[in-house]
This record gives C-alpha cells, sequence and structure tokens, in this order.
C-alpha cells in the first residue's frame, strides 16, 4: 500500500492510528498486507511546519518516503 500523507501536523497523528489499523488488519486478516511507501502531498519548503513533518517521516520510514 502507498499512504498519501499531507506535511500537516494533524496528518502524522491520523499516521499513527493508521499503522495502528494496519497492524490489526495484518494480524487478523492478512499477514502479506505491507507499506510500500509514504508519498508525502503539499509539501511547501517555505513552511517550517511541512519541512517538520517531512524531518520526522523521513526518520521514521526512511527510503519508504516519496
Amino acid at each position: 500500500m502507498i499512504i498519501p500523507l499531507q506535511c500537516e501536523f494533524f496528518a502524522l497523528e491520523g499516521l499513527s492510528a493508521l499503522m495502528n489499523t494496519i497492524q490489526l488488519i495484518q494480524q487478523n486478516f492478512n499477514k502479506n498486507l505491507k507499506i510500500e511507501g509514504i508519498l508525502l502531498t503539499m509539501l511547501d519548503k517555505r513552511n517550517s511546519l511541512s519541512s517538520l513533518v517531512e524531518k520526522d517521516v523521513r526518520e521514521h520510514f526512511g527510503t519508504q518516503v516519496y
């Protein structure tokens, strides 16, 4: 799965909840479900919040971030 992620603070909270849901699905229904990548959307390098969100996501997901 590819997860689109808007570069906003609340999107990070949603991503955290989504990760928990994905883990439950993997445990109960589909062990082969995996995250192919995170697609950053609405990234504005001029906005410091966008840059912070990008940094946090890249630190956690590494090369899975597009």
